[in-house]
């Protein structure tokens, strides 16, 4: 998705070192363009990779970021 705006959002986070992935995790529409998670995204702390998924009428595009909670 390289354009347009998002209809949904979920992450899906995954802590590499340690082995777990952890199901996606649904979104509302706090805002226009603003997303607060439904559940908990993170189990413990340490280096996480957060995929962040944004689908709407252009397509589908994931993002994935790395992130130390």
């Amino acid at each position: 998705m390289t354009s347009g705006k998002a209809e949904t959002v979920t992450l899906a986070a995954a802590m590499p070192s340690m082995g777990h992935a952890l199901p996606p995790v649904g979104t509302v529409r706090a805002d226009p363009g603003r997303f607060v998670a439904t559940q908990d995204v993170f189990t413990m702390d340490g280096v996480w990779e957060l995929s962040i998924t944004l689908s709407g009428d252009h397509g589908e595009e994931t993002i994935t970021v790395g992130l130390l909670v």
